[in-house]
């Protein structure tokens, strides 16, 4: 089984980008049926990587209204991209400002 995902990616000047591919559906014993891992983007987003560090660095380090207007995002998706972020265990997790 197969569909065609759609991931945000960083904006090319002024416009959008987007990565499409097909992500086959695997059988886990544990979560049984779900859609294969991609190395661009975490577990359950819609966005790239470099997209979600890009949020995430922003929201702590800029205004809402800056984020929102630079990244074209709602400050929902800042939001959930940030508390995402400061979660994660990474190198480059830094969100730490709610």
């Amino acid at each position: 089984m197969s569909g065609r995902r759609r991931w945000r990616a960083l904006d090319l000047g002024t416009t959008f980008a987007y990565v499409e591919a097909d992500a086959s559906r695997v059988y886990c014993k544990q979560h049984r049926v779900v859609v294969a891992q991609v190395p661009w983007a975490r577990h359950n987003s819609c966005f790239k990587i470099p997209f979600e560090d890009e949020v995430c660095w922003m929201a702590v380090n800029m205004t809402r209204k800056a984020v929102t207007e630079l990244m074209r995002v709602t400050w929902r998706t800042g939001r959930d991209l940030q508390a995402s972020g400061s979660t994660r265990r990474s190198p480059t997790a830094t969100c730490s400002r709610a």
